[in-house]
């Protein structure tokens, strides 16, 4: 499969956000049976590599740790991030007066 690395990095981030919101979703049904859960940290590193759309989806569709803290802060805290990385790369005058900042000629 030769695939441009943009469709690449958009199939990895279409994979990380349907695992992350998938463990939202099994987390949620465990919790209501009461049945083995998965950890915090789990679904905060699914967030982080790349899932953190699906993560505040999962969460609100699902209302599933929706007041809990600092999990629900340390969420929002990651898809800022995010929100912040793409902004920066999608954005090349953005990028340039950044770079321009970091390392000034």
């Amino acid at each position: 499969m030769n695939l441009q690395p943009a469709a690449s990095f958009g199939l990895f981030l279409a994979a990380a956000n349907a695992a992350a919101f998938a463990a939202f979703f099994i987390d949620k049904r465990r919790a209501e049976n009461g049945g083995w859960r998965i950890s915090e940290k789990t679904l905060l590193v699914l967030a982080f590599y790349g899932g953190s759309l699906g993560a505040l989806i999962g969460q609100q569709a699902l209302c599933h740790k929706t007041s809990k803290q600092p999990f629900r802060a340390r969420l929002c805290a990651i898809a800022f991030f995010h929100v912040a990385a793409a902004t920066i790369w999608l954005v090349p005058a953005l990028r340039k007066v950044l770079l321009d900042i970091a390392a000034p000629t």
